[in-house]
């Protein structure tokens, strides 16, 4: 007889963890859920009452199976925090007198805390424990008991974080459609100039904006960063945007604008303690000119196709909401043909890679002195494309806008510009030997011998060329070098600029080459030189090498060949 009581015992028990672990998904709230559990509890261990005392953000909440009020449980409480298992505490010294007002047949209470895994200090709280000693088998279930109930509170906590989650990105989305109603729909069409914008939020907002006006005798362009991230600056630069539609019917001088500007929103921004950095520019076409005024941004780069350099344009006043009252200064300088300006935020320059290391302001240089004259989309595709391979794995840690203009120049212009830029790889050898060759199979050749062996020459001098640089450019910093450069394709002749940021390269005099005394680049340098119709080395300003390489399908211009420049 007892060894069957003992199988049924064991049989309940076996049934009772059964049923609990298959309610723990059933879409109800704890308290319900604790209700049904301990019901089953009482059927396994007869108890008066099962009462569960949880703290919940400062708060303590007290439940019974019974319904009975105990709120004067909420005097054990500190136990939860000294407990490490089931304790039998009797009647008398070792329990709180006032608890004996909610439960006045009281004789002993079994307390077992809560598991530690929850953002929660709990008690389950069994009244009246039918033996005077603890039960190994109850110990064990009780154990059970508390582990579900926590894993109940577990389950609550991620379905309203769920929620939450839910709920803010509704009203991200919601953000972000009001954010790009601000934006233009449709970019002015101004005769001559070539321009091309991007806006990449870190996450679904950001504070970074830009907008762009039409005006009679040109453009005017404004690209901004207020200082934060998400929904607070998003709305900031929400209200940037409708001041300056406003205030742009009325004024049209940038200096004048931004200090408009500052003076209408200084009050929310001196409230929300924080400030906006801005550029406004006017590009007039008739004359060539440009106007410019900025508040504290990142300095935007002009380049200068006289020149064939870049001029900085840095900034001419404090940020706005820094004072009431600013004096922004303006100046103006003139433009010429195939002039580019590039306007972006600091969240490209001061982007960092898996090392700490921020993209910078000389790779902007670098990228815009090797793509200049790509069209405007190309060339933003190109830096994005950079920043990309400079942050590796890492996301976007601040938001990024960016936007070029070209004053357009159809003299002499080639038929094609490829813009590019690849990792200082070995492999990337490779790729941009291939790249210039599939750019190249267009140009037209009396015979098809003649188009293969042209190809084939290219291929393999370009690919000589970029391997020298990643090999001997870059061999003391591997990690973070990039070549970046354009193709551009003419009816008669190819011609591929490179721009690295490794060392400089050292040519010697043909008469000290030997098998044991190579140039720097090798034997494949030589060869090289002798498949190209022109191969110019430069070391430019900033420690930066520029390699011209060309080979014509159609005769060789006068002074063309071998031009090299060192």
């Amino acid at each position: 007889m007892r060894r069957n009581a003992k199988l049924a015992d064991l049989r309940r028990r076996l049934d009772f963890l059964a049923e609990i672990a298959a309610y723990c998904n059933a879409p109800i709230a704890v308290p319900q859920k604790f209700n049904r559990l301990a019901q089953l509890l009482l059927e396994l261990i007869p108890a008066t009452d099962i009462g569960l005392i949880v703290e919940n953000h400062g708060r303590v909440d007290v439940y019974t199976v019974s319904g009975r009020s105990a709120h004067r449980l909420v005097h054990l409480m500190p136990l939860a925090d000294q407990l490490v298992g089931a304790t039998l505490l009797k009647a008398g010294s070792e329990l709180h007198a006032s608890i004996l007002e909610d439960f006045p047949r009281l004789n002993n209470l079994l307390l077992v805390p809560l598991p530690d895994f929850i953002h929660k200090r709990g008690l389950l709280g069994i009244i009246n424990y039918p033996s005077e000693n603890l039960l190994d088998e109850d110990v064990q279930v009780l154990k059970i008991v508390a582990n579900q109930i926590a894993i109940y509170f577990r389950l609550e906590e991620a379905q309203l974080a769920e929620v939450d989650s839910r709920r803010l990105d509704d009203e991200l989305v919601v953000t972000s459609q009001i954010q790009d109603s601000f934006l233009p729909t449709q970019m002015p069409r101004v005769p001559g100039l070539d321009f091309a914008v991007r806006l990449k939020p870190a996450s679904h907002v950001g504070g970074d904006f830009y907008d762009i006006f039409d005006l009679p005798n040109g453009l005017a362009i404004i690209i901004g960063d207020v200082a934060g991230k998400g929904i607070p600056a998003a709305l900031l630069s929400a209200l940037i945007h409708a001041t300056l539609k406003s205030e742009i019917q009325h004024r049209q001088e940038p200096a004048d604008l931004l200090q408009s500007i500052n003076r209408l929103i200084y009050d929310e921004l001196d409230r929300t303690h924080t400030f906006i950095t801005a550029f406004l520019a006017v590009l007039q076409t008739d004359p060539l000119r440009l106007r410019y005024a900025s508040a504290g941004h990142t300095v935007t780069l002009l380049w200068q196709a006289d020149s064939q350099d870049i001029v900085p344009l840095t900034s001419t006043g404090l940020p706005l909401g820094v004072a009431p009252q600013l004096k922004i200064l303006q100046k103006e300088i003139p433009l010429q043909l195939g002039d580019v300006l590039l306007l972006y935020s600091d969240g490209i320059t001061e982007a960092e890679n898996e090392n700490g290391r921020v993209f910078g302001l000389q790779a902007m240089v670098d990228l815009l002195t090797a793509t200049h004259t790509a069209s405007a989309s190309q060339q933003i595709a190109v830096i994005l494309d950079a920043l990309d391979l400079h942050r590796g794995a890492l996301p976007l840690s601040d938001d990024v806008a960016i936007f070029l203009t070209r004053v357009e120049s159809v003299d002499h212009a080639p038929l094609h510009v490829l813009p590019f830029v690849y990792p200082a790889e070995r492999s990337s050898a490779r790729s941009l030997a291939m790249f210039a060759r599939r750019s190249t199979e267009e140009l037209e050749f009396a015979d098809k011998r003649e188009q293969i062996r042209f190809l084939e020459e290219w291929e393999l001098a370009v690919s000589e060329i970029a391997t020298n640089i990643v090999l001997h450019a870059y061999k003391n910093n591997p990690q973070h070098g990039r070549i970046q450069g354009r193709l551009s394709l003419w009816p008669d002749r190819v011609c591929l600029d490179l721009i690295d940021s490794g060392l400089e390269f050292v040519d010697k005099p043909p008469h000290v080459f030997s098998p044991e005394n190579p140039p720097e680049g090798g034997y494949g340098l030589i060869i090289a030189r002798q498949l190209l119709d022109v191969c110019e080395y430069t070391r430019l300003p900033g420690g930066r090498n520029h390699w011209r390489l060309e080979k014509y399908s159609r005769g060789v211009p006068a002074g063309a060949l071998h031009a090299d420049n060192h």
